[in-house]
């Protein structure tokens, strides 16, 4: 025998510690994913609520608030508004102003009526 000092004894012990620490590990990973995954979703879940440009809520977004809300029967209101003249300033003066007077005139709204 090249290594008399290594019994069964040893490698069956040796083997045990090996698995045991290989599912510890498997574990924490499993929880640790688990969490992450949790959290991934329900960011995905906020974004599908809100307008990415305007961070306010979308028309899903408003239908869930309405939802929760009316069950509660407290009194609530939303802000729905058209800004008028979008196609004329994008046409002149490009897509990106348009973009800023959208999330001009939502800061504003916000600003002044709040966002809860």
């Amino acid at each position: 025998m090249i290594f008399p000092i290594i019994n069964t004894q040893f490698i069956y012990v040796l083997i045990r510690i090996c698995f045991t620490l290989g599912t510890i590990i498997y574990i924490l990973g499993v929880i640790l994913w688990s969490n992450y995954t949790k959290r991934v979703i329900e960011k995905f879940g906020e974004l599908a609520l809100k307008d990415s440009m305007t961070d306010i809520f979308n028309r899903k977004g408003m239908d869930k608030v309405n939802k929760i809300i009316s069950e509660t029967n407290n009194p609530f209101y939303f802000v729905i508004c058209d800004l008028d003249g979008m196609k004329k300033i994008n046409d002149k003066y490009g897509h990106l102003q348009g973009d800023k007077y959208i999330i001009s005139a939502t800061k504003i709204i916000v600003d002044v009526v709040g966002q809860k």
